[in-house]
């Protein structure tokens, strides 16, 4: 994987959530519709998404494999972006808490994640190896999968903003 590559990718992926998010009022930001959370709270699912993410892929592997993807990108992409419309409960400890009250607190926290994510693969901290750590719905996946799942999972939230806000402005 080339990491310059990757983080480009990662970076404009951030951009563009932030940029929507940015583009809300707060009242945007707060309501809530049926079924859905607020964009706040899918904004917060995202960034402790991003932090339970980088915390697994610092410990030590359960297993290791042969490939370096078990997935791969456009996989990921059509299990997470496209297929979207399937509904995966979250667990727990990624349900949002209500603890991101705007939308430059969201783009300073996942900037934030962002960075430590990035330093810690440029140092070596996190290989990118054949290391697997499962996923609670997905199963094994490797270092490279989890990596394209980030990018992937806040594409999937990004659009889910998208529907929430075209409902909003219907008035649903």
């Amino acid at each position: 994987m080339n990491l310059e590559s990757y983080f480009e990718h990662i970076d404009q992926n951030a951009f563009e959530v932030i940029q929507l998010l940015e583009s809300c009022s707060n009242e945007e930001l707060q309501k809530t519709i049926p079924e859905s959370w607020s964009i706040l709270e899918i904004a917060e699912h995202i960034v402790l998404t991003e932090k339970i993410v980088f915390k697994l892929l610092l410990l030590p592997a359960e297993k290791t494999v042969e490939q370096t993807e078990l997935f791969g990108n456009e996989k990921l992409q059509k299990i997470i972006v496209q297929l979207r419309a399937r509904k995966v409960k979250a667990p727990d400890i990624l349900l949002p808490k209500g603890n991101l009250k705007s939308s430059s607190e969201f783009a300073k926290e996942l900037t934030e994640v962002r960075l430590i994510f990035k330093t810690a693969l440029t140092e070596k901290k996190i290989k990118i190896d054949n290391s697997v750590h499962s996923h609670p719905y997905l199963g094994e996946m490797t270092t490279i999968d989890w990596l394209h799942f980030i990018p992937a999972h806040t594409k999937r939230h990004a659009d889910q903003i998208k529907d929430v806000l075209i409902k909003i402005k219907e008035g649903r």
